[in-house]
């Protein structure tokens, strides 16, 4: 279950980059945009790789299932911070240039 609100959180958190940069993503180029949603989809699939094996390997270093939870919130959040960082990032770069 808190898989599930995590993935929420993420998916969110991508859209409401995306609601806050609309404008720029509009005046953008095609191709820029389709480099931005791969950006996104990588990002993605980092976060969701990089959480699995993550998960994984904290899942045979720690004993305890309470200990276990909140390194995973932790890491998942991390990554969150880490793939939506760089990607505002992207658009601010984009936004700066347009003008």
């Amino acid at each position: 279950m808190s898989s599930l609100f995590l993935l929420l959180l993420f998916v969110l958190s991508l859209v409401y980059l995306f609601m806050k940069h609309r404008g720029t993503i509009r005046r953008s180029h095609p191709l820029a945009v389709t480099g931005i949603v791969v950006l996104f989809l990588m990002a993605a699939a980092a976060a969701f790789i990089s959480f699995y094996y993550g998960g994984q390997w904290l899942a045979g270093r720690v004993e305890s299932i309470f200990l276990l939870v909140i390194f995973q919130f932790v890491l998942l959040f991390v990554l969150i911070a880490v793939c939506l960082g760089i990607l505002t990032a992207v658009l601010k770069r984009m936004e700066s240039q347009q003008r």
